[in-house]
């Protein structure tokens, strides 16, 4: 049987998913896992995505874990970090699911508005898997899948929560603008989307 291979988003959306994921009946040893992206912290941080996976799934997950791939091997230097994590050769295989949040700003994984690093990521001519990104507030320095990897996803699922997230992704006019309109246009026919209030 060939190996699942999942990437998992940090923040508050998707707290309580994980969670309840952790008690399901799956079987975890047969699962990779890694994130869309994570501040270019140590992971003992209380930015760290990687913290937040293993403190909301992998820690709780009673049997067998998962193989748990890391995006910042090596917090002080953010560019051979990035050399490191490319060697990583899952990473250069498609994602079988990708679950994505999405911030206040309309941004998703580490690829924000306004930012050159983001605007390369989210290019459909831009064939890196992995790059370095800027986000506006800290920590700044980002490392993140980009988007022509994350929509080679066979199963997308974008989670969102508010009245506010909601309007920015049925608002055309605001969207267009902002880089979860770069999502929503790659992934039209394979992106599933849930909204709670």
């Amino acid at each position: 049987q060939n190996s699942l291979f999942l990437l998992f988003s940090g923040g508050s959306t998707p707290k309580i998913f994980l969670q309840k994921l952790a008690i399901s009946e799956i079987n975890w040893a047969n699962i990779t896992i890694s994130l869309v992206d994570d501040r270019f912290v140590n992971s003992k941080s209380e930015y760290s995505n990687e913290k937040f996976l293993y403190e909301n799934l992998i820690n709780r997950i009673k049997f067998e874990k998962p193989k748990f791939l890391p995006l910042v091997q090596d917090f002080k230097d953010e560019e051979n970090n990035l050399l490191l994590i490319n060697q990583e050769p899952l990473f250069s295989n498609k994602p079988d699911i990708v679950f994505l949040g999405m911030g206040n700003d309309g941004h998703f994984a580490s690829l924000f508005p306004n930012d050159e690093k983001s605007e390369l990521g989210l290019s459909k001519n831009n064939d890196e898997i992995l790059l370095n990104t800027n986000a506006p507030v800290h920590p700044q320095k980002r490392v993140s899948f980009s988007l022509s990897r994350i929509t080679q996803s066979s199963h997308l699922f974008l989670f969102l929560t508010g009245e506010e997230k909601l309007n920015i992704i049925t608002n055309s006019t605001t969207k267009e603008k902002l880089p979860i309109y770069n999502l929503l246009e790659s992934s039209k026919k394979t992106i599933s989307i849930y909204w709670a209030p």
